[in-house]
C-alpha cells in the first residue's frame, strides 16, 4: 500500500471514531436528563401522597359485616357450566387435527360429522338466545354461548315447539338430519324437514329454495320406496311445475303452460299491454293450436320442435347431492339409478355422482321469443289493435347460423304461415268471430269504390226506427273500435264530393253530390261492420238533424279517444331521458341521423345501441311494440308512430313524417 493511501485510511479512522465519541456522550446526556426526570416525577407523586392522613382515614370507616345465607342454586349452576363447558371443550377435541393434505371441505365436513355424533343426545335449557350468522356453520364457528343457544333450541325442537331463530342455526339441524345424526329412519327424517320447512317459512319465506333443493337431494341419496312425486305432495309448496310441463311437451300436450314458455321465451309476452287487455287471452289460448302447426311443419325438415322447447338431455359429471350444506358420506352407496322425473335422473357409480337434465330451451330463447311475438301480432291484425307488432326472424335467425337446417327452416314464408294457421285454427274451432272493421282509408276508399261498381242501390233509414237503431249502435259501440271508421267517414264524403264534382255533368244526374245528403245515404252497415243493418231498406230517409246528432256523439267519442292516445304518448315522452328525446328528435328529423345520433351518444358517454335499446324498452311498457327499427343501416322510427311522437316531443315544430 502507498504512503497516500495509507494515511488517507488513518484519516477516515480517526474521523470516524471521534464522531462516535461525540454520538456516545450525547445519547449519555440525554439518558441523564430522562432519569433526572424521571426521579423528579417520582419524588413529587410521593409528596402528595404523603399529604393523605390514610391512618386517620381508615379509623374513621365504619365498616359493619352481616350474615347471609349460601346461594345453593348459583352453586349448582356453576357446576352446570363447568360441566357444560368440560363438554363442550371435550367435543372440540374431536377430529381436530392439522388439516395439511386435506381439502378444506372434506376436513371440516369430517370433523363437524364426527362432533355431531358426540353430541347427538346432548340437551340444554339455556336461558338466553345469542345471535349467530355464518356461511356454511358449523360447532367450530360458534363460542359457548352460541352453542347453549343452538342446543336449547334443538332440544325444543326435538319436543316438538320451533321457534324462530337465525337461519344458521336451522341449517346446522339440517346438517345433522342429512348426515343421519338421529334415531329415526330416513322417512321419519324426511318429515322432520318438511315440518321444520312448514314452520320456519312462516318466518321466512326466502329459504323455500333451499329446502327444496335439500329434500331432493335427501330423497336421491336414500333408497325410498315411494316416487318423488308422493313426496311433491307432501310438501309446503310444489316446486315441480317445470317438470310437469316438459313432460306434457314431450306428450305434444300444450294447454295451460303459458307461463313456462314465456319463462324461456326472450320475449315476455305475458307483459305486453296488448296480453292484459280484453284481448289478450287470444293469444294464450292460440297456443296449444299454433304449436301443433309447428311440429308439423319442422317434421317436414327432420327438425324436433320438442326439443326447441325443452332442450336435450345434458350429462353433468360433476354434480354433487348437498352442494350448499355440511355433508359427509360415511358410507359408500351402491350404484344405483335414481329418477325423479321423465327430465331429470340422477346416476351414482363407482363413487361419484351423474346428473341427466333437460337445459328448458334455453338455447332457442329468441327463437321462442319471435314465435310468441308472431302469435302476438297476428291476433293484433286480428282484432285491428291500434299498435301493430313487427316480429323479425333474422334478429333470432342470426344465433342459429351453424344450424343450417333450422335457419332455413325458419327463414321460410311457410313458417310464418305455419304460426298464422294455427291462430285461424283456434278461432275458428271455438266459433270466435271477430267483427271486423276498415283499416285504413285505402281499404274504405276500397269498399265504396265496390259499392259503386255494384251499383248498390241506397239503403235509407226509417225515422220512426231511428231510437231502437241508436240503441243499437249504442251496445255496438262498447264492442268495437270506431275511431278509424269515424276518419274514414269524413274522408269517403270529401272524397266521394270531390269526385263527384269533376265527373260530366251528364252522368248520374239525379244522385246529389252534397255532403250532407251522402252521410243520409249511408247505413249502420257502413259506419260499423257489415253484419249489421246491410240488407235493410226503408221507404224513409234518416232526419238530417238525427244525422247531426249522430255526427256530433262520434265526434265527441273521437275527441275523447284521441285525448287517451295522446295521454299515453305524453306518459312516454316524460319518461325519457334527454339523451333519448335527442335521438328520437334527430331520427324523425332524418337530418345526418348517423352523425348526430353518434354525437348525442358520445355526449352522454353511452352506447348509441344502449340507448335506443332503452327507448323500445320504454316503450313496449306503454305501447307493447318497438318504436324504432335498427335492423337498417340507417335507424328510422316506425311510421305509424312518427306522428304521435312527433306531436308530443316536437310540439308544432316541422318534422319529417317520411
Amino acid at each position: 500500500m502507498k504512503k497516500d493511501e495509507r494515511d488517507f485510511y488513518l484519516w477516515l479512522h480517526n474521523t470516524l471514531k471521534i464522531k462516535d465519541r461525540k454520538r456516545e456522550k450525547k445519547n449519555s446526556q440525554n439518558n441523564s436528563n430522562k432519569m433526572d426526570y424521571i426521579a423528579a416525577k417520582i419524588e413529587e407523586v410521593e409528596n402528595k401522597i404523603a399529604e393523605f392522613d390514610i391512618e386517620n382515614i381508615m379509623n374513621n370507616l365504619e365498616i359493619t359485616y352481616k350474615s347471609e345465607p349460601i346461594n345453593n342454586n348459583s352453586n349448582v349452576k356453576r357446576e352446570q357450566l363447568g360441566e357444560t363447558n368440560l363438554i363442550f371443550d371435550k367435543m372440540r377435541k374431536i377430529g381436530k387435527e392439522s388439516t395439511v393434505g386435506f381439502y378444506f371441505d372434506d376436513y371440516y365436513t369430517k370433523q363437524f360429522y364426527e362432533q355431531a355424533i358426540f353430541m347427538k343426545d346432548y340437551e340444554d335449557d339455556f336461558d338466553q338466545v345469542i345471535e349467530f350468522d355464518s356461511y356454511r356453520p358449523i360447532y367450530a364457528y360458534m363460542d359457548n354461548l352460541q352453542l347453549r343457544t343452538y342446543f336449547t333450541w334443538r332440544t325444543k325442537v326435538r319436543k316438538g315447539v320451533i321457534d324462530n331463530i337465525n337461519w344458521s342455526y336451522v341449517q346446522i339441524y339440517i346438517y345433522e338430519i342429512i348426515n343421519g345424526i338421529s334415531n329415526t329412519s330416513i322417512k321419519e327424517s324426511l318429515n322432520i324437514i318438511i315440518k321444520l320447512w312448514t314452520e320456519y317459512r312462516k318466518f321466512d319465506k326466502t329459504v323455500d329454495r333451499y329446502f327444496s333443493n335439500c329434500v331432493k337431494d335427501y330423497y336421491i341419496c336414500n333408497d325410498f320406496k315411494c316416487s318423488y312425486n308422493d313426496i311433491i305432495e307432501k310438501l309446503p309448496i310444489k316446486d315441480n311445475t317445470n317438470d310437469i310441463n316438459k313432460e306434457a311437451i314431450m306428450d305434444k300436450k300444450y294447454e295451460g303452460m303459458m307461463q313456462y314458455i314465456n319463462s324461456i321465451s326472450s320475449y315476455k309476452v305475458t307483459e305486453s299491454i296488448f296480453f292484459n287487455s280484453e284481448s289478450g287471452e287470444l293469444v294464450e289460448h292460440s297456443i296449444p293450436y299454433v304449436f301443433r302447426e309447428l311440429d308439423k311443419y319442422f317434421e317436414i325438415s327432420n327438425i324436433d320442435f320438442t326439443q326447441i322447447l325443452i332442450g336435450k338431455p345434458t350429462n353433468n359429471t360433476w354434480w354433487k347431492p348437498f352442494r350448499n350444506a355440511v355433508y359427509h358420506e360415511s358410507i359408500k352407496m351402491k350404484d344405483k339409478v335414481v329418477e325423479v322425473s321423465r327430465t331429470e335422473k340422477y346416476i351414482y357409480k363407482l363413487g361419484r355422482w351423474k346428473s341427466v337434465t333437460y337445459d328448458g330451451g334455453i338455447k332457442y330463447r329468441k327463437l321462442i321469443g319471435f314465435i310468441l311475438k308472431a302469435v302476438e301480432s297476428k291476433v293484433r291484425e286480428l282484432v285491428r289493435f291500434k299498435y301493430k307488432l313487427k316480429p323479425n326472424i333474422d334478429a333470432a335467425a342470426v344465433d342459429y347460423f351453424t344450424d343450417k337446417n333450422l335457419v332455413s327452416a325458419i327463414r321460410n314464408k311457410s313458417f310464418l304461415d305455419a304460426i298464422n294457421r294455427g291462430v285461424e285454427n283456434y278461432l275458428a274451432e271455438n266459433n270466435i268471430v271477430i267483427l271486423k272493421k276498415a283499416a285504413n282509408k285505402i281499404e274504405q276508399k276500397d269498399i265504396i269504390k265496390r259499392i259503386e261498381a255494384e251499383n248498390r242501390v241506397d239503403i235509407i233509414l226509417d225515422t220512426s226506427k231511428f231510437d231502437e237503431i241508436r240503441k243499437t249502435a249504442e251496445l255496438i259501440q262498447d264492442k268495437l273500435i270506431i275511431e278509424d271508421n269515424i276518419e274514414n267517414l269524413k274522408d269517403k264524403i270529401v272524397e266521394d264530393n270531390e269526385i263527384d264534382k269533376n265527373k260530366e255533368k251528364d252522368k248520374d244526374k239525379d244522385k246529389d253530390k252534397n255532403i250532407d245528403k251522402d252521410i243520409d245515404k249511408l247505413t249502420f252497415g257502413d259506419v260499423f261492420d257489415d253484419e249489421y243493418g246491410q240488407n235493410e231498406s226503408s221507404d224513409n230517409q234518416m232526419d238530417k238533424s238525427d244525422v247531426l246528432k249522430l255526427r256530433q256523439d262520434i265526434e265527441s267519442y273521437e275527441e275523447q279517444s284521441t285525448k287517451e292516445n295522446t295521454n299515453i304518448w305524453m306518459l312516454f315522452a316524460q319518461g325519457l331521458t334527454d339523451a333519448e328525446r335527442d335521438v328520437i328528435t334527430t331520427i324523425i328529423n332524418g337530418k345526418d341521423i348517423i352523425i348526430e345520433i353518434n354525437v348525442i351518444a358520445k355526449r352522454n358517454n353511452q352506447l348509441i345501441e344502449v340507448i335506443i335499446e332503452a327507448i323500445n324498452e320504454k316503450a313496449i311498457d306503454l305501447i307493447g311494440d318497438n318504436i324504432i327499427d335498427i335492423n337498417n343501416e340507417i335507424p328510422y322510427v316506425y311510421e305509424d308512430y312518427v306522428i304521435d311522437i312527433g306531436n308530443v316531443l316536437l310540439k308544432g315544430e316541422e318534422y319529417n313524417v317520411n
